[in-house]
């Protein structure tokens, strides 16, 4: 589960850095404190209780800095929550970057995990910084009347962030940018050259991890059963209303089926198979087929629909359905039936443009 949220930074949370820690002043914090409101009744409302959680937190910047990975604890104190640790040191640099944070400079979080975060990554947003200072400008102007000395946190979205680094004019290079990466990940380990392209030129050079190909694979599959288990949940409330007359998840007890479910409507005792795409991003990612699921549309002589799910979270998703794909099946497989001897493709990566989609369709988690 992820969530997203800019901490306007205090005199009190830049302490957290040796460079502008000073025993002597009356402020001697080690630590961020975490809107309780925010945090805690709004992005985590879950049974605390008084144990202290672990956290992994990599902070990136300010200026383009490095990448510093750290091992943290949320604390749970009467007036608010505390990510708490030692002092942070300047990391891999002959200056101490964290010496260009000032009072009202920003954080963008990154919180990942459930019920309680365990990774958080952190992106530090420096006006003093000629790298970060139009960014900082574009959040100043969107939430300045937001913050105030009881309200150093707002929750925010993907498409909130992606906002902000568009109007601000900021490179594909920029270290925040690589919130999205995951999707280009997602498409490069399942084949998407797409997905390759852009991680190459975003990364210059950095290559992706096997942690990051590792978890890309994982969150893959995962994000398939989810939403096959919602269009599943669909079907069952139309069932119980009488909107279809039966169906059967095919999928889950033959995973290397080329279609996931069938269905037969009330209107109709003809069966037709559906497959079900889903992605956690937008609607126009790119959606990658098999060649035994296109041959299946083609050859089956049963209607084959794609039921494309996005935005899919485990709170619900977001669905559009293009019917019959027979034809494009036909004609996609006519293209691909032109290549050399001895050269075999097994899927292919489409964009959702090319097929015809009906109506959004709002599924329940």
């Amino acid at each position: 589960m992820e969530k997203i949220a800019i901490k306007r930074l205090s005199s009190s949370d830049l302490t957290l850095f040796n460079c502008h820690f000073d025993p002597k002043a009356g402020t001697r914090q080690k630590a961020w404190n975490l809107d309780k409101k925010i945090f805690l009744e709004q992005m985590y409302p879950t049974e605390w209780g008084d144990e202290k959680h672990n956290v992994t937190l990599a902070l990136n910047g300010p200026d383009g800095s490095l990448r510093n990975v750290l091992e943290r604890k949320i604390v749970r104190q009467q007036k608010n929550m505390r990510l708490n640790g030692e002092l942070v040191n300047a990391h891999e640099s002959g200056n101490d970057r964290y010496a260009l944070l000032q009072n009202h400079d920003y954080a963008v979080m990154v919180f990942n995990g459930a019920p309680f975060p365990t990774q958080i990554e952190a992106f530090l947003i420096a006006n003093s910084s000629s790298d970060d200072n139009s960014l900082h400008k574009a959040i100043t102007q969107q939430f300045s009347k937001i913050f105030n000395q009881h309200r150093s946190m707002v929750e925010i979205t993907r498409n909130d962030v992606r906002l902000l680094l568009d109007s601000s004019n900021m490179s594909v290079d920029y270290p925040l940018q690589r919130i999205f990466d995951d999707a280009l990940i997602e498409d490069a380990v399942q084949g998407g050259i797409d997905g390759f392209k852009k991680l190459r030129v975003r990364r210059k050079g950095r290559f992706v991890s096997e942690e990051e190909l590792a978890n890309a694979r994982e969150n893959a599959n995962a994000t398939g059963k989810l939403g096959e288990r919602l269009v599943n949940e669909y079907f069952i409330a139309l069932e119980q209303s009488s909107k279809i007359n039966n169906f059967e998840w095919v999928a889950e007890s033959n995973p290397i089926s080329p279609f996931d479910f069938t269905l037969t409507q009330n209107n109709s005792a003809d069966e037709h198979l559906l497959d079900v795409k889903t992605t956690k991003h937008a609607f126009h990612t790119k959606i990658h087929i098999s060649i035994a699921e296109l041959l299946e549309a083609r050859d089956s002589r049963k209607r084959y629909d794609i039921y494309r799910v996005y935005e899919a979270a485990d709170s619900g998703a977001r669905m559009r359905i293009s019917e019959d794909i027979g034809n494009k099946a036909s004609e996609i497989i006519s293209s691909i039936d032109k290549m050399p001897f001895g050269v075999t493709c097994d899927s292919v990566t489409i964009d959702p443009s090319i097929l015809d989609f009906g109506e959004e369709i709002i599924l329940e988690g």
